[in-house]
Order: C-alpha cells, then sequence, then structure tokens
C-alpha cells in the first residue's frame, strides 16, 4: 500500500495521475471524503467491482454509492433524469445530494448485477479537493463505499482502515483521523413523485425551495434506508 499525504498532492498534481493509473487498472483505493474514509475503484469494470465487493465484504442488499466527474457522466450511466432531478443537480452538485437514479440498459448485465439487482443506485459529485481531483484525473465513474467492513465502524480512523484494508489498497491518501460530518441527503428519483429517502446535511426545506414547495414534485421522507 502506497501512502500519499495531502501535501504529497499539493506539491506534485502528477500523483493524481499515478492514482488514475491505479484506478485504470481495476486497483482500490482509500482517500478523505465528507468527514470519512472511501474506498474506491473502477465503476465500468465488473473485475473491479467484484474484488471491491469481496474486500468489503458487502452484502448485495446494501444501497450503491457512485461518485462522477461531472453531470456529461451521467449519460453514460442511467436511463433518464427526470426534471425534478435535473433542477437539483443545479442546485445542489457538487455537494451532498445523493440521487437515486436507475442505470442504463445499455451497462453490461453482469455488471449491474454485481452492483445492484435492481439496477438503481445513488449517484452525486462529491465536494472536497482531494476527491474532485482523483475523479477529474480519471475521468470515470466511481464505485465508492465507506471504508470499513460490512456493519461496523471505523471509516474515520486512520489506524483502524490500515488495519483492515491495507493488503487491499493500492493507495491510501493520509489526513489522519477524521471528525464524522453529516450524511448526504438523499432523494430517489426513479418515482414519481421525487422523495426524499434519507434527510441529510442538506435540508428538506432547502429541497422543496428549489421547486417552490410544490407538493406535487417531492414528496416526505420514508423510513427505507438508503
Amino acid at each position: 500500500m502506497k501512502i500519499l499525504s495531502h501535501q504529497d498532492l499539493a506539491t506534485s498534481t502528477q500523483l493524481y495521475q499515478d492514482i488514475a493509473e491505479v484506478l485504470a487498472n481495476d486497483g482500490i483505493i482509500c482517500f478523505p471524503s465528507g468527514g470519512s474514509y472511501r474506498l474506491a475503484t473502477r465503476m465500468l469494470s465488473e473485475q473491479a467491482v467484484v474484488k471491491f465487493m469481496q474486500v468489503k465484504r458487502r452484502i448485495r442488499k446494501a444501497p450503491v454509492l457512485i461518485f462522477v466527474p461531472h453531470k456529461n457522466s451521467l449519460e453514460q450511466l442511467v436511463e433518464s433524469i427526470p426534471a425534478p432531478a435535473e433542477a437539483l443537480i443545479q442546485e445542489f452538485w457538487p455537494g451532498p445530494l445523493t440521487l437515486k437514479l436507475s442505470l442504463h440498459e445499455s451497462l453490461p448485465r453482469k455488471l449491474v448485477r454485481n452492483l445492484d439487482k435492481s439496477g438503481k443506485v445513488g449517484i452525486r459529485i462529491p465536494e472536497g479537493e482531494v476527491a474532485q481531483n482523483i475523479l477529474q484525473a480519471f475521468g470515470e465513474p466511481l464505485l465508492i463505499s465507506s471504508a470499513n467492513l460490512a456493519n461496523k465502524g471505523g471509516s474515520h480512523s486512520e489506524a483502524k482502515i490500515r488495519k483492515n484494508f491495507a493488503r487491499w489498497i493500492d493507495i491510501l491518501v493520509s489526513a489522519g483521523d477524521l471528525s464524522p460530518q453529516g450524511c448526504s441527503t438523499v432523494v430517489d428519483a426513479t418515482v414519481s413523485p421525487l422523495t426524499i429517502k434519507r434527510p441529510g446535511i442538506i435540508e428538506e426545506q432547502q429541497v422543496f425551495q428549489v421547486w417552490n414547495n410544490q407538493p406535487n414534485t417531492l414528496s416526505a421522507p420514508t423510513a427505507v434506508p438508503a
């Protein structure tokens, strides 16, 4: 496992290209984003996805999160973007808004099944310089997960991450132990009206204000996790 610090990345932009090369070869990286460490791999590679799931000991029914470098990335990933979701993207991306969308039918079926049998995943453009620079250098969607084993904590602790994943992570961007932050707000854009599945950093009222509080456009949160 190669370890890079924030200072390393700040002084040598070439290191982002090194990270991109690791991802292009189906490697796994770990970096700080949104108050926790995230594991990431190439989303469009079935081999990378399968290895990622095994490393995480991840159960298939757990929700899937994908980071994209820019909105245009959605064209190759999802079937459609409803008008309400377009407005939310314009208002809140990059940022802590996760949109649940249906993957495009042109994607390999085996790949989709390994991600989520329903074909529905959470997608967002993240905040944060490191995350955005990695995505821009790689130029493809990344499959993302908290850097902890399934159903266990530890994604804020660099020591636990090294203990659990040192043999699997190709590059770790080190930032020491992190202070937990709030979670992203999850909006299900696969249903009509759109539904707030999980309240988060972006408050419900902020989401509704995008649509002038029109009740026929968005519905209230449900108890379904995302």
